[in-house]
């Protein structure tokens, strides 16, 4: 895994993290909080396939 991977990675883990806080927030709803998640996780395993084969 090279840096880059690296990088878009852990933007995407701060990102659900960034999410969760406005969750708590109320600035997001909890639809919207699902909605982000499961794409974000989608990409992330994908990721993480690609770069294991």
């Amino acid at each position: 895994m090279d840096k880059i991977d690296n990088e878009i990675l852990q933007l995407c883990t701060d990102f659900l993290l960034l999410l969760e806080k406005l969750k708590e927030m109320g600035r997001i709803s909890e639809i919207e909080f699902e909605s982000h998640v499961k794409l974000k996780k989608r990409f992330i395993y994908q990721e993480k396939s690609k770069l294991s084969t």
